[in-house]
């Protein structure tokens, strides 16, 4: 499903640039859950943000289901994100003026849904996550773990194909790390590609596959 071939990236600074990836080859198949596991400054993030389009690579090539994805715009790129990958942080990123039900159905706006449809469609993913009875609580109601499956619920509803979290858990107390974890194991059980950047090695066991980073480099 994913190819990423010699993928190199550099950040500049005013005292010099910092290499965060270095000629980086990933291979992941549909399907599989695959943790990105390393220290700080590994380049895990940076890798998982080339891989959902949120920054350009200086060099490589990524094929997406065998589609140049590297080469795309600005606005289609924005295009095939939306369409295809969602995406679940470790700050939640809610709307604090908004309900759980309108911060998930947010992204259907940008398909042109019809709006009861959206809110059909979000409410039945809030039901599924077990979020039923707080679909008009705002994020500041909720606790730590109901604001990430509401943010988990937001990359669901657009039924993408890639889920990229990156450290979905470290906001939260272990209880509500390991009910986050297990609803993206069951995601994955049910067809879902799932690419995860965590330093948990707990976390990380919930994955199919470990990839460990250091330097840059995939090691």
């Amino acid at each position: 499903m994913l190819q990423l071939r010699g993928i190199s990236k550099s950040y500049s600074f005013e005292n010099g640039a910092v290499r965060a990836l270095d000629n980086v080859f990933l291979f992941v198949d549909r399907g599989e859950f695959v943790a990105l596991v390393g220290p700080s400054g590994s380049g895990k993030s940076t890798l998982l943000y080339v891989t959902g389009l949120l920054l350009r690579p200086d060099s490589g090539q990524y094929l997406f289901e065998g589609r140049q994805v590297t080469e795309l715009d600005d606005k289609k790129a924005s295009e095939f994100r939306r369409e295809k990958i969602g995406f679940i942080f470790q700050e939640f990123y809610l709307i604090p003026t908004m309900t759980a039900l309108e911060n998930v159905m947010m992204p259907l706006g940008y398909h042109d849904m019809d709006r009861a449809e959206a809110e059909k469609r979000a409410i039945a993913m809030l039901k599924r996550l077990g979020l039923g009875r707080r679909i008009s609580h705002y994020p500041r109601q909720l606790s730590g773990g109901e604001r990430q499956r509401v943010a988990v619920a937001r990359a669901l509803v657009i039924r993408p194909e890639l889920i990229l979290a990156d450290e979905p858990t470290g906001n939260l107390d272990v209880k509500a790390g390991r009910e986050v974890l297990r609803l993206l194991k069951e995601i994955n059980e049910d067809g879902m590609t799932v690419l995860m950047v965590t330093h948990d090695e707990e976390a990380a066991e919930y994955a199919d596959r470990v990839i460990r980073m250091a330097d840059g480099k995939i090691v």
